[in-house]
């Protein structure tokens, strides 16, 4: 930003003087108003987009979870000799809901 209150008659002072106020800051991110502007909106999307994309993770993985209990114990439950109903009542779902898991197993093997 000092190149907007500093002004020097050759333009190659200036260039020089940029760079080298580059180079002693170690300036790592844009310096005018307009560049910070988009620096921090461009920041706070990718910030933004992680959180959801983290979030959509989480759902995902508790989503897989979940099914992989319900496959387990169903798995388990037909191992005992218990019928859909029983299944069903005993896991608290629904008999169609069973009835889909089971067809799982069937095409997998």
């Amino acid at each position: 930003f000092i190149k907007y209150y500093v002004r020097f008659k050759d333009s190659n002072v200036g260039l020089n003087f940029d760079t080298d106020v580059d180079l002693i800051t170690n300036k790592t991110y844009p310096m005018g108003t307009n560049e910070i502007l988009l620096w921090q909106a461009k920041s706070e999307g990718i910030e933004k987009g992680l959180a959801q994309g983290i979030e959509k993770g989480i759902e995902k993985g508790i989503e897989k979870g979940e099914e992989l209990f319900l496959k387990n114990n169903i798995a388990q439950k037909l191992d005992k000799g218990l019928t859909i109903q029983e299944i069903a009542d005993r896991l608290d779902i629904g008999i169609d809901r069973v009835i889909e898991i089971i067809n799982t197993f069937e095409l997998n093997q």
